[in-house]
């Protein structure tokens, strides 16, 4: 619509475009840029930085720097361009940045995998200091230890983001884009639309133009091009439990190591509330995983008066005889809608994994159990 709008305007020099996301990852964007095929520069602008509320915005800006419009519309467009409209000069103060989180930003943004790593430290200290309470520098820090996880893969850093967010939309619950960016992991009972859904339609179309599609550095989780749903189903298919006796040995050697991400907004939910769970396993310094036999399993005990997505959730085996890759697996739970009980979700994983040292197989088990935190007057 807005592409349609201004084309004539931006053929005839008479106006210049520029698309800003708030989006984590630039080449989703791309991806998109290339699809739709436009044609002028988007940038990125993961932090926030500009603080907007909602999205889309159009901010209307005369040639001289002054703001015609908060929130222009494709109508607004004629009359502003034909039209001589006066607009008004942001102050220096409210283009000040904090002076605390600047430098911060800085190092982030522009000095690669070291100044992420200084930036993760010095976000921990100014948040346990003056910006104990500001949402703006606990979503900035979610975005950096999310950064970290889709650099390195270390678990921690994908349920640090989340815990950080969730304390940014707590404090500040009517910011569009901490809410958004939980509700993109999160479970499909709180989503707004799928987030990603769109992505095999762009690859498709872009290929059959003959083109080579913008390629996705971090893959998509489930829950990025799930549709939103009024209900959770149970799981009606009764799926065989592979191991109901524990017979399989436990992974004593701790050749995988497996991290439990609980996302919710915030941490305690509603009864009722849906809650997304990613369970990740990840093949220790001397295991790999062993492709050439069953997938990679994960079981979850049902739970009392509570709904599940999925008792049994199974991966797809790569191509290779053997990896390292992390292994993601999802599922939803609704706690019961009267309890104020944590609600425990157990269960456990079966793999076939390898000693890199030995080169010995085994097939494993590994137990898994996290509560979640009901309350009645939880925000939403």
């Amino acid at each position: 619509m807005w592409d349609e709008a201004v084309s004539e305007f931006v053929a005839n020099d008479r106006l210049v475009v520029l698309g800003v996301v708030q989006e984590q990852h630039a080449e989703r964007a791309r991806l998109y840029k290339q699809w739709r095929q436009f044609d002028w520069p988007i940038v990125q602008d993961a932090l926030n930085l500009m603080q907007i509320k909602a999205v889309p915005l159009a901010v209307a800006i005369n040639e001289d720097g002054a703001v015609v419009s908060h929130a222009a519309n494709p109508d607004f467009i004629s009359q502003w361009i034909n039209e001589r409209v006066e607009g008004e000069h942001i102050s220096q103060s409210e283009m000040e940045p904090d002076a605390l989180l600047q430098p911060i930003r800085e190092e982030f943004l522009w000095n690669g995998a070291q100044g992420l790593e200084t930036a993760l430290d010095r976000y921990g200290e100014v948040l346990a200091s003056s910006h104990a309470d500001d949402p703006a520098a606990h979503f900035e820090a979610g975005v950096a230890h999310r950064a970290r996880y889709d650099a390195s893969g270390d678990p921690a850093d994908f349920q640090k983001a989340i815990d950080l967010w969730a304390r940014s939309l707590q404090l500040d619950p009517n910011q569009y884009i901490y809410r958004r960016r939980i509700q993109q992991y999160g479970a499909r009972l709180g989503k707004p639309y799928p987030f990603y859904d769109w992505v095999e339609q762009a690859r498709a179309e872009i290929t059959e133009r003959g083109e080579m599609p913008v390629e996705l550095t971090v893959p998509l989780t489930g829950a990025e091009i799930a549709k939103p749903v009024r209900k959770i189903e149970p799981d009606d298919s009764a799926p065989t439990n592979p191991d109901p006796d524990a017979e399989i040995l436990e992974d004593s050697e701790n050749l995988v190591n497996m991290h439990v991400v609980v996302v919710t907004a915030p941490k305690t939910v509603r009864p009722g509330q849906g809650v997304r769970v990613y369970v990740l396993l990840e093949p220790g310094d001397n295991a790999k995983w062993n492709n050439e036999s069953e997938s990679t399993r994960l079981w979850i005990n049902a739970v009392d008066q509570g709904v599940l997505s999925a008792q049994l959730v199974e991966g797809l085996l790569p191509e290779e005889v053997e990896s390292t890759e992390i292994r993601q697996f999802e599922f939803e739970i609704r706690p019961p809608r009267i309890t104020l009980d944590p609600v425990a979700i157990e269960g456990y994983a079966l793999y076939y994994v390898c000693l890199k040292d030995t080169g010995q197989c085994v097939y494993r088990r590994q137990p898994f159990r996290v509560e979640i935190t009901v309350a009645p007057d939880a925000p939403r």
